[in-house]
């Protein structure tokens, strides 16, 4: 008696924990992370904050219609970026300010804002720059523009660490390689997780003078360079100078820990525009080398796409837009291309391979117009946004009419629409999202509707919503069991993927086994499954448990 008691106990336990599986499948939660129209969390506890009066145009610090700028992500989930304030969508009303938004908590978790524009050390901020970097001992270093006391323009663009400027633009380079000349604004920011500081800048001869060039530098004490104006890159030639923009481009990823970086160079073509100023073509660079397809055909504007490496007949590279690098060097690029007859089609490249073509069919949608986002991590997952729908390894996981959670309550109350995806706004991570899947978190930025209390479409900026779980639970079942040992064990001596790293140390290490040791067989609080499944799932658990006659229900 005793006996069959006990296997029923285990059994009806087994039925809930598999119950407990069962909601844990379902889709991944998108969820709001900030969105225009509303008060970031955390802005009223800044010095400055408006409150407004909610008449036009005193609106407050609400965040306004494209807002959004470029968010950064370190391998634990902390993530930064600047937001605009100020209009309800039509950029009339106050010119609103900038605040720098973000967490430092891993998985990205209680996200507020940081910090507001403000006057510091007598310099006044007027705006902050395109992107944020935070590291992991949670200093941001970012742009912003200040008022010029003296000649010139009316602003200078300067660099900042936390509340302490770095340099200003005309400032003169004290170190380095470029020592003697003078900076420019500052664009293409990046922090490493470990506090190293990167940018990306013009340089002139004389402060505030005409450009000479353009360098990817990095280090604040030092000033060390990667890649510069007149660099020769093999197969593509010497990066150019142009008298008034960048010719390393600001537009610039990072592997998780700022191992790789992969951005894009002007080589001079040898012709000029109406101006005078020479024309260049445009190619993507990965650490200062120049890609390829699998032929050995390099990635550049106007060369052709050979018929080996998928090319359609005439067809060549007419730009590049949406990349990244991950920490073993694969990269993704999305290029435009041409056939100088048949019209353009968009490309995604992965490690020289043409993987997705313009009017393929991915997973039931047709792919259609501009890649709007590109993302692989370290995990060897490819996430991309194309025709307004994100895919991961292959399969939609959203896209216009995708339910939205914008409040952080689990719930959706929202759906993407509007215009659907934004440009280039893309993060991907090595972290695991919830719902079971084993899908990364990926950041992008789009359009939402019918946000309550805020009418018509509004911007947001969303993402697949991190798993998370009890102590040792490192692949989020909701039970540390053998199946965690095998997530440790697979990433043991890692700083990059973090599932395991259960005393947030940012690496695997014995630390984590012997969490997961000191937890095993512990089960999270279980979680209530669809009402149906639930039934479905009793009901048989009730049926195999049924005693086989009277006899034995008699013991």
């Amino acid at each position: 008696m005793a006996a069959s008691k006990k296997s029923l106990s285990r059994l009806l336990i087994a039925c809930l924990l598999q119950a407990v599986v069962v909601s844990a499948s379902a889709a991944p939660v998108i969820e709001g992370i900030y969105l225009q129209g509303k008060f970031l969390p955390g802005a009223s506890l800044l010095p400055g904050f408006d409150a407004g009066t909610g008449v036009f145009p005193n609106l407050g610090d609400i965040v306004r219609s494209n807002g959004q700028r470029d968010l950064l992500a370190l391998p634990n989930g902390a993530f930064a970026t600047p937001v605009n304030t100020g209009d309800t969508g039509n950029n009339t009303g106050s010119a609103g300010v900038f605040y720098l938004f973000g967490t430092q908590q891993a998985k990205g978790l209680n996200p507020v804002a940081l910090r507001r524009e403000a006057t510091l050390s007598g310099l006044q901020q007027i705006t902050l720059g395109s992107a944020a970097a935070l590291d992991y001992a949670g200093n941001v270093a970012y742009s912003a523009s200040i008022p010029n006391p003296g000649a010139g323009p009316s602003r200078l663009s300067s660099l900042w660490v936390n509340d302490t400027v770095q340099w200003t633009e005309g400032d003169a380079i004290p170190s380095g390689p470029l020592a003697g000349l003078f900076y420019d604004s500052p664009g293409g920011l990046y922090r490493s997780p470990s506090g190293v500081t990167s940018w990306v800048s013009n340089y002139t001869t004389t402060a505030l003078g005409t450009n000479t060039g353009t360098a990817l530098m990095r280090g604040l004490a030092t000033n060390d360079v990667l890649l510069r104006s007149g660099d020769t890159i093999a197969g593509l030639g010497t990066i150019g100078v142009h008298p008034s923009s960048s010719t390393v481009s600001g537009n610039i990823v990072w592997s998780a820990l700022g191992t790789n970086y992969l951005t894009s160079v002007s080589i001079p073509n040898g012709g000029v525009d109406n101006f005078g100023d020479p024309t260049f073509d445009d190619a993507p660079v990965v650490n200062g080398s120049a890609l390829t397809l699998l032929s050995g055909a390099i990635l550049k504007e106007n060369l052709t796409i050979p018929a080996i490496d998928g090319g359609l007949p005439g067809e060549f590279f007419k730009g590049f837009q949406g990349f990244d690098v991950n920490e073993a060097g694969e990269w993704a690029v999305g290029a435009f291309t041409d056939t100088g007859g048949a019209g353009q089609d968009d490309v995604l490249i992965v490690n020289g391979q043409i993987a997705y073509r313009e009017g393929q069919i991915v997973d039931g949608v047709t792919l259609t117009g501009q890649i709007q986002g590109v993302g692989l991590n370290d995990r060897g997952d490819l996430a991309f946004a194309w025709n307004d729908t994100l895919f991961i390894n292959g399969l939609k996981i959203a896209g216009l009419g995708t339910p939205v959670d914008t409040d952080g309550d689990g719930l959706a109350d929202a759906t993407l629409g509007g215009t659907g995806l934004a440009l280039n706004r893309f993060e991907i991570t090595n972290l695991t999202a919830a719902g079971g899947d084993n899908l990364p978190v990926v950041y992008v930025a789009g359009e939402a509707v019918g946000v309550p209390g805020v009418p018509g479409t509004v911007d947001t900026f969303f993402r697949l919503k991190p798993a998370t779980s009890i102590t040792g639970d490192y692949n989020f079942d909701g039970v540390v069991d053998v199946a965690d040992y095998t997530v440790w064990r697979d990433s043991l001596g890692s700083a990059v993927l973090l599932d395991a790293d259960g005393d947030g140390d940012h690496v695997i290490d014995q630390d984590d086994y012997a969490l997961w040791a000191a937890s095993f067989g512990n089960v999270a609080s279980l979680a209530i499954p669809e009402p149906a499944s639930a039934f479905l799932l009793l009901t048989g658990c009730l049926i195999a448990a049924r005693p086989a006659n009277r006899r034995e229900a008699a013991c």
